[in-house]
């Protein structure tokens, strides 16, 4: 007959639920870092993480932006946008690329029922010398 092997002893598991109803006195240490926590900008708790070194939205932007020359042979080049279809400014702000690079240069705010209307036969064009404003009803 064959010699019967035992299987090891399993480890006894750990359920959290188990160490919740723990007395209070029998603290485990633990065995790795206690995470930080904070609250985001709507008040909800999130786990602390470094910030990240933050790069200004117009540097971001001229990343996305090539200078190509005007298809109706303009004096200055166009500015064809590389990038999607839209563009984050910071956290909460999302906009188009067109909106954006408008706003900046002008210094003006667009109101909502304002568009912008292209000049130049480029397409991706984004520089706001080759943009027109128009009010939409």
């Amino acid at each position: 007959m064959a010699p019967v092997t035992l299987m090891p002893k399993k480890p006894p598991r750990d359920w959290a639920w188990k160490r919740l109803t723990e007395p209070a006195g029998e603290k485990r240490p633990l065995n790795y870092r206690k995470p930080d926590f904070m609250l985001n900008a709507h008040g909800q708790t999130v786990r602390f993480h470094a910030p990240h070194p933050i790069v200004p939205a117009i540097e971001r932007f001229m990343a996305f932006v090539r200078s190509v020359a005007c298809a109706d042979d303009a004096e200055d080049d166009c500015w064809q946008w590389i990038g999607g279809d839209t563009f984050r400014i910071d956290e909460l702000t999302v906009t188009t690329p067109q909106r954006f690079i408008y706003q900046e240069a002008t210094g003006e705010k667009l109101k909502s029922n304002e568009s912008l209307f292209q000049l130049c036969q480029t397409p991706g064009c984004v520089r706001p010398s080759h943009r027109e404003k128009k009010r939409v009803k």
